[in-house]
């Protein structure tokens, strides 16, 4: 039997967040946030302008918080915007949670944005306008930091809508990026690539440690290691 798939809305995106806001373990930066700002501690020095772009309730606030950086988040929600600014207000660090609308009005500029497992959950329109919006932020010679699902097969995690008789993915994922497409649409975006590559942010020390040597004993075999399940890129717009 054939199946469409389901036609997200604004309003519908914004009913699905609303809802699993109330879950925190299922959100990659609640489960990963530490490592995160471990991986990419260069980029969130003391002071740094830093943008959590998509920051959904805000789980990777308080790791940034923690570095003494100058902290703002970019939601799309009204209820995560309250629900940030009332939680983080009066941590020194936080400036506050807005509207894209509201930044760009300001004209406000970051040293460094986080766009962390967002573009996944993206349409051309919304694709192009997240970035569109990116580059006006971005601050001279400041740093965008993506992470995103590894060429992610989005068949295997469809589940059907009793409601209308379409498919949707689970976790609202409208797209799949590999390296190649990543590298492809910021470079065509205005983007200066400066390093990609793929991980598994939420092992910790030994977990990696044992994740690598299970891949070398397997390229021994001649067999396929395992692909990680995040790509992360670090770019810049312009040249």
């Amino acid at each position: 039997m054939n199946y469409s798939l389901y036609e997200w809305t604004e309003e519908a995106v914004k009913r699905f967040w609303d809802y699993e806001s109330q879950f925190p373990q299922n959100y990659f930066t609640f489960q990963c946030g530490n490592f995160l700002i471990k991986r990419f501690k260069r980029y969130f020095m003391k002071n740094a302008r830093i943008l959590d772009y998509g920051s959904g309730p805000g789980f990777l606030i308080p790791h940034l918080l923690r570095k003494k950086t100058r902290v703002t988040a970019l939601e799309f929600s009204q209820y995560s915007l309250d629900l940030i600014n009332e939680k983080f207000s009066g941590n020194p660090g936080f400036i506050g949670a807005y509207s894209t609308e509201k930044l760009l009005s300001q004209k406000s500029q970051f040293d460094t944005i986080t766009l962390i497992e967002v573009i996944e959950h993206l349409d051309d329109h919304y694709l192009n306008i997240t970035f569109k919006s990116i580059q006006k932020l971005l601050a001279d010679d400041g740093i965008l930091i993506i992470t995103t699902p590894n060429d992610e097969d989005l068949n295997k995690s469809f589940i059907l809508c009793p409601e209308t008789n379409t498919l949707f993915h689970r976790w609202q994922h409208v797209r799949s990026w590999n390296a190649a497409s990543l590298r492809k649409y910021l470079e065509e975006s205005g983007f200066r690539i400066i390093k990609t590559g793929a991980s598994n942010f939420a092992a910790g020390f030994l977990e990696r440690a044992y994740i690598e040597i299970k891949k070398i004993i397997k390229r021994l075999i001649l067999m396929q290691p395992p692909k990680p399940p995040h790509l992360y890129c670090i770019a810049k717009f312009g040249h």
